[in-house]
C-alpha cells in the first residue's frame, strides 16, 4: 500500500482482495452493519457500486482509490475484524487475522 501527494491510495492486489471481495461481502452480506450509512459513512449502494468497480480491476495491477474510498474500507474492515475476530476472520475471508490488522493500521496513516 502506498500512496501520493494526489491523495489517493494504491490497494496492491492482496489488498484489494481483502477490502473489495471480502471485507466488502462481509459487511453487505455477512453480518448485519445496522445504521450502514453511519457506521461505514457512505450509503450501502454506493459502498457496493465502489466494491464492484474496484473488482472489475486487474487484479494484477495495483489500483488506486481516493480518500474518501479509504475511509469506507477502513470503517468497514474495522467492523469486519470486530466482528469476525481471529479465527472467523481467517476462516471467512481467506486472509489472515494479523495481516488485516496491518492493512487497518495503513489505512489509518494514510488517513492520519
Amino acid at each position: 500500500m502506498k500512496w501520493n501527494d494526489k491523495k489517493q491510495l494504491e490497494l496492491e492486489p492482496n489488498e484489494l482482495d481483502l477490502l473489495a471481495w471480502s471485507v466488502a461481502n462481509e459487511v453487505v452480506n455477512g453480518f448485519n452493519v445496522g445504521d450502514f450509512q453511519q457506521q461505514i459513512g457512505i450509503s450501502e449502494n454506493e459502498f457496493v457500486k465502489v466494491a464492484k468497480r474496484l473488482r472489475a480491476t486487474s487484479m494484477a495491477k495495483n489500483v488506486a482509490i481516493s480518500t474518501y474510498e479509504a475511509e469506507a474500507f477502513r470503517n468497514a474492515l474495522v467492523l469486519t475484524l470486530e466482528e469476525l475476530g481471529d479465527d472467523e476472520f481467517s476462516t471467512r475471508t481467506g486472509h489472515k487475522y494479523d495481516v488485516g490488522k496491518l492493512i487497518l493500521q495503513e489505512l489509518k496513516s494514510f488517513l492520519g
